[in-house]
């Protein structure tokens, strides 16, 4: 089994966030259980913990103002979409 680049990256973030102690995910093997159904449990378990959003996130360097200025965006976003919600309901009452 061949890893790219791109997936030992992926792998290294994960074993350092685990040896690191954030986000330690584990999964216990019940007594007659599939490996199949045991990996798909430990998939759950890491989208549950929001590793592969993290991966995502890290998986460029983003500099500081281009995440300042997506934080503003999505603030911009919210805003509106509350306006319209608050004019939506001023419409039904």
């Amino acid at each position: 089994m061949t890893l790219y680049s791109n997936q030992k990256m992926k792998l290294l973030l994960i074993n350092k966030q685990i040896l690191s102690g954030e986000n330690m995910i584990g999964v216990f093997v019940k007594e007659g259980e599939s490996i199949e159904s045991v990996l798909k449990r430990f998939k759950k378990e890491c989208v549950n913990a929001g590793i592969q959003t993290e991966i995502k996130k890290r998986e460029f360097y983003e500099k500081p103002s281009e995440i300042r200025k997506k934080r503003r965006e999505s603030a911009e976003r919210k805003r509106k979409k509350k306006l319209v919600m608050l004019k939506k309901e001023r419409n039904h009452s």
